[in-house]
């Protein structure tokens, strides 16, 4: 994001962002290096017990975006992944109304805890024929599937669009 304000850090497609997730919010995590261990570290690790944690899915968060979106009250998704397909969805699900906080998730850089309120199944947003409400998926094939059904809930005028190669 940094100052341009595009919609995504990978495309800089130029669809504006405002009003939406600032451009300051939490950047993507670097890349992330996954290095073999050692034969010392082997042998550590054999020596004692070890806890793993792993990023999470962009997948699983995602449907857990529109569950907890559709559902009443407020569900936060703790090991939410953070990721350009992730971060469309919560940019989507703003424009449509869902209340959103996405937090950093201590155990894991990748990875958020994110405070869904959910909208008991009535999409707030909508737009008209004449202006339809703008929903960019970026590259998220999963968003754009499920906001497609999700959309239908809504009263209103819906346009989902992506970068080109989702066209």
């Amino acid at each position: 994001f940094g100052s341009s304000h595009f919609c995504c850090s990978c495309c800089q497609c130029h669809q504006p962002i405002s009003g939406r997730i600032p451009p300051d919010h939490m950047p993507l995590p670097g890349l992330i290096e996954v290095v073999p261990l050692s034969g010392e570290q082997l042998e550590q690790f054999k020596q004692k017990k070890a806890q793993i944690v792993i990023p999470g899915s962009k997948s699983i968060t995602n449907r857990a975006f529109v569950l907890a979106a559709l559902g009443s009250g407020t569900v936060i998704l703790k090991g939410a992944l953070w990721s350009e397909d992730t971060e469309a969805m919560a940019d989507c699900m703003q424009r449509l109304g869902i209340g959103i906080e996405v937090a950093p998730d201590p155990a894991v850089s990748a990875n958020r805890t994110i405070t869904v309120h959910g909208c008991n199944g009535k999409i707030p947003n909508g737009g008209t024929v004449e202006s339809p409400l703008e929903l960019f998926v970026a590259n998220a094939g999963t968003a754009a599937r499920f906001l497609t059904a999700m959309v239908c809930l809504g009263n209103g005028v819906y346009r989902l669009s992506g970068v080109p190669r989702m066209h």
